[in-house]
């Protein structure tokens, strides 16, 4: 059924959304409906990890962790890859004897959170004191419980360090214009397909007084950014976009700690103000769910505008942008935080990253990269799972005849990519295995079979992992061992002539008389 024409922050739209999160859990991104690589790989996860420990030692004299609040984190991987950083930098730490950090997971949907708690990966970190998680509505909710620790949150003196990735454009917006020296509202009418698909249709409406337009919490800011808006473009056409949901969500934070709070936010959107100066329909991306550009510019205007703060930002307008902001902390305090985000964020940014990434990984299906330009990729993208399973056959193929400097840091990037491979998603990306096989190319028999037990136990028993298990045993000369393998890949597929082979050639050897 179609609803009639509203104002976008009242539209049903939104009850669509949150029965597509409710339905699908964290299902949403491990089976890809909702894209994610751009914003949940290990390089983002690195730079933010490391703003992280910037602010740490920038807080070094302060008494207690910094709290860190993933507000959305969905299926929970950004957060592991950032602590599973954290740990690796322990020699950076102030004191490295002490944890000076604390991540939260949280979530609005409880199934989310309930996932958290039994994945095992995440249930180290918990046992550890690493991590904890909460259900946490940061729009409307006004204390935040930990589930691990079983008491409320309650930060202390350090800043609480938030982290809204890929978030914002997914809560509530209001949509605006100004045209011919008027503001006027974009109201929706919205319909629910047979497909699933969300269509909207707009028109637009006089505001006739945009001070008082917004009514209860934190409308007094709202009706703020409307009116600076409506002043800015007094004599010029624009197209608006009010992130309200957003904006409620970074005051209620801002309420709950005091003002003593750190922000990074990463998502798609507009940063510059000339890119209002268009009259436009907003653009609404349809994944399942949907998503809408967010409008970064108008959450500098409430830091640093209305509640005093500062804000940095990447430079560039194509593509996803990051922004950190912070309050009630003079940029003379911060040297670490502000010094890390210019040299690192603002100098090569997520979403140069994905454009490096995506251009080698297109080149693959015209000419395999070389091995060294396959395992510089890798590194770069601070040894993501994912970037190397696009190219491990570009990696596996070219192995054998790597020289012996490179089977060393083969190794090692093995090892860093198994630690990053956040399983538990879609079951056809066995990591384990592919990496299993690197390192078979590398004749490292006795770390490939446990690679190969690790795939077992994530994507279950396979002919081939038996078998490549069972290479490895001969090699190692554990004969007997390895007929027991390519017994049991003989007993999923007992049509591999190679497995029959490598038994025959096994038992023979057995059977030979010793010297």
């Amino acid at each position: 059924m179609e609803q009639g024409f509203v104002r976008l922050s009242d539209s049903n739209v939104w009850d669509f959304q949150r029965h597509f999160y409710e339905e699908n859990t964290t299902t949403a991104w491990t089976e890809n409906i909702v894209p994610s690589f751009q914003t949940t790989n290990a390089f983002i996860a690195a730079q933010y990890a490391r703003l992280i420990l910037a602010l740490v030692r920038d807080c070094s004299d302060i008494d207690g962790p910094v709290y860190v609040l993933d507000v959305g984190a969905g299926h929970g991987k950004l957060g592991y890859l950032i602590v599973t950083e954290l740990l690796e930098m322990r020699g950076l730490w102030p004191d490295c004897s002490k944890v000076p950090f604390k991540y939260i997971l949280s979530d609005v949907i409880r199934e989310n959170v309930d996932f958290y708690k039994s994945h095992s990966l995440l249930s180290k970190y918990f046992e550890a004191g690493f991590m904890d998680c909460a259900c946490f509505d940061a729009e409307t909710d006004g204390n935040l419980f930990l589930e691990i620790a079983q008491e409320e949150l309650d930060c202390g003196p350090c800043p609480m360090f938030c982290v809204f990735n890929y978030v914002l454009d997914t809560l509530r917006h209001d949509v605006f214009r100004c045209v011919g020296r008027e503001l006027e509202e974009g109201l929706c009418s919205s319909e629910l397909t047979d497909t699933g698909e969300i269509t909207m249709k707009w028109q637009y409406r006089r505001v006739e007084n945009a001070s008082d337009y917004y009514s209860g919490k934190f409308s007094g800011i709202l009706n703020q950014i409307l009116v600076s808006y409506a002043e800015m473009f007094k004599f010029e056409n624009a197209s608006l976009i009010i992130p309200i949901g957003g904006i409620k969500s970074v005051c209620n934070l801002e309420r709950m700690t005091s003002g003593n709070i750190v922000l990074v936010i990463g998502d798609k959107g507009y940063l510059d103000v000339d890119e209002l100066k268009e009259l436009r329909d907003p653009h609404v991306a349809t994944h399942g769910s949907f998503s809408m550009m967010v409008n970064l510019h108008a959450l500098r205007i409430l830091f640093e505008n209305i509640l005093g703060g500062n804000v940095l930002q990447t430079r560039y307008t194509n593509g996803f942008k990051c922004m950190c902001c912070y309050l009630r902390l003079p940029a003379v305090c911060m040297p670490e935080l502000s010094l890390q985000w210019e040299d690192d964020v603002a100098q090569f940014d997520p979403n140069s990253f994905s454009t490096v990434y995506k251009s080698v990984h297109e080149s693959t299906s015209h000419r395999a990269p070389s091995l060294k330009l396959s395992l510089a990729m890798i590194r770069l993208s601070r040894h993501d799972a994912d970037v190397f399973y696009k190219l491990r056959q570009c990696i596996i193929e070219q192995t054998p005849f790597s020289t012996p400097r490179q089977r060393y840091d083969i190794r090692i990037d093995v090892f860093r990519i198994a630690k990053r491979h956040f399983f538990g998603g879609a079951t056809d990306q066995d990591v384990f295995f592919e990496l299993g096989r690197v390192l078979m190319g590398i004749k490292a028999y006795r770390e490939a079979i446990g690679l190969f037990d690790k795939s077992q136990r994530e994507c279950g028993f396979h002919p081939v992992s038996w078998y490549n298990k069972g290479i490895c045993e001969y090699h190692l000369n554990n004969l007997g061992s390895a007929v027991a393998c390519f017994e049991k890949s003989l007993l999923l597929d007992d049509t591999c002539a190679e497995a029959k082979a490598w038994k025959a050639k096994a038992l023979l050897l057995t059977l030979r008389p010793g010297p």
